[in-house]
């Protein structure tokens, strides 16, 4: 590195922590820290606790007993912003939770006992591959268990407890991908025998989509008005178009594999609202 450069690097580390007047070997070393690659992953990554604790490691090493003190008020001046922003940013999911549950009852109370209604009607082409259907069930039973693990542990290991609000949003989608199974959702987590097995049972069903296409055709008309109505009775008006209302571009393809899937996985939901694979 040119020295020019260098002692200008070392002048803004001293200045990016004038307050706790560092030597030149104190931010050189802060200097090759910061220098050092982080490369992005999305298992392994420091969230903002443990990004402190690490910063508090380094600190530790080569600030005097002075230094520190003032270093770890500084500390607790940034995690008090910090927590207050998740508790700023947790009011604000209050009326997503509304939103969410009444879309909850309208797929409990009435999408998912329609499709099963009409289902009735053609149950040949389901009954053929009864075993295979109830291994495709059982892995997605197991996805959802997976999900509901990720979701908590990332929730309280980046929020804590300061985000209550949030947390119950996060279940509540778990929530609706059980009484909805998400096709898209569980392939990009299945192993490659249950994708195989997936393949093979929406190809077995897929002539029988016509039988059902005029009842998904009036259900996706129904659905958009009912997001639209939920929206403008939580959020107003303002809010009656995006990715919550309108539904997201799919081929052909991608939607006679969603709509199979749903066909095959749909069953009566609980009393309660909620599916057991998840809870």
């Amino acid at each position: 590195m040119n020295n020019d450069l260098y002692q200008e690097d070392i002048k803004q580390i001293k200045q990016q922590y004038a307050c706790l007047d560092l030597t030149d070997d104190q931010a050189a070393f802060l200097l090759r820290h910061q220098n050092e690659p982080y490369p992005t992953h999305t298992e392994y990554y420091l969230n903002t606790w443990e990004h402190h604790d690490y910063e508090d490691h380094i600190f530790q090493k080569i600030l005097n007993t002075a230094q520190f003190d003032h270093y770890l008020e500084r500390r607790e001046a940034r995690l008090a912003t910090h927590i207050a922003f998740l508790k700023q940013q947790d009011e604000e999911i209050k009326r997503n939770i509304e939103y969410k549950k009444q879309l909850l009852s309208y797929y409990c109370h009435t999408y998912v006992p329609q499709l099963l209604q009409t289902r009735l009607q053609y149950p040949n082409p389901f009954f053929a591959h009864r075993s295979k259907i109830r291994y495709i069930k059982e892995e997605y039973s197991n996805c959802c268990k997976v999900w509901k693990l990720r979701v908590t542990s990332q929730h309280f290991r980046n929020c804590r407890n300061y985000s209550p609000q949030l947390f119950e949003l996060h279940m509540l989608d778990l929530q609706l991908l059980n009484i909805m199974p998400d096709y898209q959702q569980f392939k990009a987590d299945a192993d490659m025998p249950t994708q195989t097995t997936l393949t093979f049972l929406l190809d077995k069903s897929r002539c029988y989509l016509a039988d059902f296409i005029s009842f998904f055709d009036q259900k996706e008309a129904e659905e958009t008005r009912t997001k639209k109505d939920a929206a403008i009775a939580v959020f107003g008006k303002a809010a009656t178009s995006g990715w919550h209302i309108e539904p997201l571009p799919e081929s052909n393809e991608e939607r006679s594999n969603r709509l199979l899937f749903l066909l095959l996985m749909i069953e009566k939901v609980p009393d309660n609202g909620q599916a057991n694979s998840c809870y």
